[in-house]
């Protein structure tokens, strides 16, 4: 007991986190895991972005995004996340899980619900940015 009170403490009990994955319907739909604590708001993003290309967990769920998939650089600037990931996240063909925009999708919503500091997530694939004004939208927290 002393020692969940020292771990509590000390801020090293995980923390919840949702995930967003397809789910058999071609709806998003979230998954708990409890992660570690990251310090800087940038390392939380990377861990989040990780977690993601680990896959789900359930059965119920398909991949958001496609194990290949590499991070190419990460930033944090004030309320803005910047994540480049390679050309995998956006072309490679898994037996399952989401395609094109909806894996973007998948991760825009990942980032927002998990850090409610964060206003945007600027996504891009090979330092470009995919999709259209329809799907960057989501990207975005909604104002007020």
């Amino acid at each position: 007991m002393a020692s969940a009170l020292a771990l509590l403490l000390n801020g090293d009990l995980p923390a919840a986190r949702v995930l967003f994955f397809g789910s058999v319907d071609g709806a998003l739909a979230g998954e708990t895991r409890y992660l570690p604590r990251r310090d800087g708001r940038a390392e939380q993003i990377r861990l989040l972005v990780d977690e993601l290309i680990l896959g789900p967990r359930s059965r119920d769920r398909v991949a958001a995004l496609p194990r290949s998939t590499r991070v190419r650089s990460l930033m944090v600037r004030g309320d803005t996340a910047y994540v480049d990931l390679s050309a995998a996240a956006w072309l490679d063909k898994p037996d399952s899980g989401l395609q094109g925009a909806d894996r973007l999708r998948a991760l825009a919503s990942t980032l927002l619900f998990n850090a409610p500091w964060l206003r945007r997530a600027w996504l891009f694939v090979d330092g470009q940015v995919p999709g259209d004004a329809a799907v960057r939208r989501v990207w975005e927290r909604p104002c007020c």
